[in-house]
């Protein structure tokens, strides 16, 4: 049964309920009217009688009697009983003390970066007074090692004038580490021109021992007065065979 059916019922229920309740009331109303009514006129008194009584008694009139009908009952219907909502208890927010203003974070000081450090750049070599130029010459003898050089002085180098450029000598260092001194050299020059020499140079100083030892070998040119370097360092290699013989010309460096 669907719930509109069931209120239906309920309705129609009540109603009957209603004209019930409705016309037992006006049976015991219809009653009480007519038990009231009769000794009312039991009590009242014939004309006749009033004509044929001494005229001495006096007698009230009998008031009528006035019908008030009883109120219909009206049926009220009991309505639903609607629970009361549950008040919901709602806390007062509980006060909170005002937060003090945020402190400024500090903003991180820039890292300064290093400044880079240039890469290390060759030292200059000292720039000396003469540059040595080194040639070689197969010789075919292994009698003695030779080393001739030319040390040059300009006279006029527009008029391609040289000269020998005097007090000078070279050292030289041999594969075996022993130090060899040439003689000094002089104003002028020579000719460099021997048995088995090789080809012809013109020099100013030499450096000649026996045997042929092949192999590197270091020569600079020093100042015969004091030893004190006059050019950069010249490195060779004297070959096993065939033998050679090497000249070196030392040129003035242009300031």
């Amino acid at each position: 049964m669907s719930r509109r059916q069931q209120l239906f019922l309920f309705v129609l229920g009540l109603t009957a309920s209603a004209l019930c309740i409705t016309g037992t009331a006006l049976v015991i109303d219809t009653l009480r009217r007519l038990t009231a009514a009769s000794p009312m006129v039991l009590a009242q008194t014939r004309p006749e009688e009033l004509e044929g009584a001494s005229p001495l008694a006096w007698s009230s009139p009998t008031p009528t009697p006035t019908y008030t009908p009883s109120p219909t009952p009206t049926y009220t219907l009991v309505p639903t009983w609607t629970p009361e909502p549950t008040a919901t208890y709602t806390p007062a927010p509980t006060p909170t003390d005002t937060p003090p203003p945020p402190t400024p974070t500090p903003r991180p000081k820039p890292i300064k970066q290093p400044t880079p450090t240039p890469p290390p750049t060759d030292t200059p070599a000292p720039q000396y007074k003469f540059t040595g130029n080194v040639v070689a010459f197969d010789t075919g003898t292994s009698q003695m090692t030779r080393i001739t050089g030319m040390v040059w002085k300009i006279i006029d180098i527009n008029t391609n004038q040289f000269d020998g450029e005097p007090e000078y000598q070279m050292k030289l260092v041999d594969p075996n580490g022993q130090v060899h001194l040439s003689d000094v050299s002089g104003r002028g020059g020579a000719d460099s021109t021997c048995p088995k020499c090789g080809d012809n140079r013109r020099m100013n100083c030499k450096i000649e021992f026996a045997p042929y030892v092949p192999g590197e070998y270091h020569v600079t040119l020093i100042q015969a007065w004091d030893g004190g370097q006059a050019s950069n360092e010249v490195t060779f290699t004297m070959a096993a065979s065939p033998p050679q013989y090497v000249h070196i010309d030392f040129f003035p460096n242009q300031r």
